[in-house]
């Protein structure tokens, strides 16, 4: 499993191509969080000190309920995103997984876990 893990990253990479110069998003409208972008291209601005919302859910044919929760972060500064490419200052753009680790955690109650379940997504920069 980890070596297809390693190898899906590897890929991901690969396929990230060359960033946009500055020139070819100089020219496209911003649109900030939360607001709607329009249609055609955009970068959109995840405004660093404001809360950003994350809708968290639970469900399926396990369950008798499920449930839902909107959870808030906030970035340290400001990220623009365009397509997959992030940036801090809109001229130097790195693919998202250059910048950034994310980690995906699950555990339901069980003999190796017994509590109350845990979601867990950890995002660090790299």
């Amino acid at each position: 499993m980890r070596k297809l893990m390693i190898a899906s990253a590897m890929f991901l990479s690969a396929c990230a191509g060359l960033p946009p110069s500055a020139s070819t998003v100089a020219g496209l409208p911003v649109v900030t969080y939360p607001d709607q972008p329009p249609a055609g291209a955009f970068v959109y601005k995840l405004p660093g000190g404001q809360p950003l919302r994350a809708n968290a859910s639970i469900q399926g044919t396990l369950l008798a309920k499920g449930d839902e929760k909107t959870l808030e972060v906030t970035l340290p500064h400001d990220l623009f995103v365009y397509k997959r490419w992030v940036s801090e200052d809109r001229q130097n753009w790195v693919y998202w997984s250059q910048m950034m680790d994310i980690r995906i955690g699950i555990a339901m109650p069980s003999d190796e876990h017994p509590k109350d379940g845990e979601m867990r997504l950890v995002l660090n920069r790299k």
